[in-house]
């Protein structure tokens, strides 16, 4: 049952990021003064990253271990490379192509975590 928190957790907030990375720049073109009050964004990506990165490592490590397939674990660890490279970029003044390594990692990731989420389930399943 813990597993499977992390796994929903991991893509609740892959979710939310994709939210903050999507709708909230179309929000603050209308603010020009709210990106600055929000400190552009760096604080909460880091937050965010480091948050992500121990919590999916440990959900698809821990589903690994219980249903032995590593393909989850190598999808996650793509999504967080692509991840903390689009974070890097964007900490670099390079938003637009940040952004889109950050959703795409965002993309990936919640991808392994369902794969590690089915592949869990039929492994219950079974035993």
């Amino acid at each position: 049952m813990g597993q499977d928190w992390f796994d929903r957790f991991a893509i609740g907030a892959s979710g939310l990021c994709l939210l903050h990375c999507l709708v909230l720049p179309i929000i603050l073109v209308g603010l020009p003064s709210g990106i600055h009050a929000l400190g552009g964004g760096e604080t909460f990506h880091l937050i965010i990253l480091s948050t992500a990165i121990p919590l999916s490592l440990w959900g698809l490590i821990g589903g690994r271990k219980l249903h032995g397939n590593i393909r989850p674990v190598q999808l996650g660890l793509a999504g967080l490379l692509l991840l903390v490279t689009g974070v890097s970029l964007e900490l670099l003044s390079l938003r637009v192509i940040g952004t889109l390594l950050t959703v795409s990692g965002s993309m990936v990731l919640v991808g392994a975590h369902v794969l590690n989420w089915k592949l869990r389930s039929v492994s219950l399943r079974h035993r």
